[in-house]
């Protein structure tokens, strides 16, 4: 099935794209966004990145080789009150401390991989979510289990659910066989194969 994924966020702090990228790095994959990717002006699309996985970086790292690919998900962006239906229902749910923080929000980011999704795209569509709510102090919230989580234990979520994933892919692998990752050339190549009407060079 598909799987979406939400951040709630109060306000977006200066220079997202540079801190977004390098909190992704801390969890050992050195990303980079799509060139035409600003979170001031972004109204949704592909969130298309090109990421090289660090040695070591984390656990099964080495299964996606050291050689930088390119990956991507779903990812639309609403500005209050666009949202203001779900954040109504949601609301009622939630503890004090997270209604709070949800009732003061500005913007939701919503992700999204399809049934399809690989395990690379997976990867990055949760700690995709997971670090803006760490660099944001916004709200991760699982659609799924109806779960919040906020900063670091967004954090440690994301690296539970993608080890799981994973290891199950891992399994289906061949003795010494890594992930069929897509190389990364150029990002003409890399919008192109994500989103076809891209013509720009």
């Amino acid at each position: 099935m598909s799987v979406h994924l939400n951040v709630f966020v109060i306000k977006l702090p200066k220079n997202l794209r540079d801190r977004w990228q390098d909190a992704l790095a801390v969890q050992g994959m050195s990303c980079e966004f799509r060139p035409d990717f600003d979170p001031d002006t972004w109204s949704g699309s592909d969130l298309v990145a090109k990421l090289t996985i660090a040695p070591g970086g984390f656990k099964g790292a080495e299964r996606y080789g050291s050689v930088p690919f390119f990956t991507g998900c779903g990812m639309d962006l609403y500005h209050a009150p666009e949202f203001e239906e779900q954040r109504s229902a949601l609301l009622v749910q939630c503890k004090p401390p997270i209604c709070t923080k949800l009732a003061k929000a500005t913007q939701k980011f919503s992700f999204f991989t399809s049934m399809n999704r690989t395990t690379e795209a997976w990867r990055l569509q949760v700690f995709a979510a997971a670090t803006l709510a760490q660099v944001t102090g916004g709200l991760f919230y699982d659609p799924q289990t109806s779960a919040f989580s906020t900063g670091d234990e967004a954090v440690k979520r994301a690296t539970a659910e993608t080890a799981l994933e994973e290891l199950e892919a891992a399994s289906r692998l061949k003795p010494g066989q890594g992930c069929k990752v897509r190389p990364f050339r150029t990002w003409r190549a890399a919008l192109k194969h994500a989103i076809p009407e891209y013509t720009e060079a």
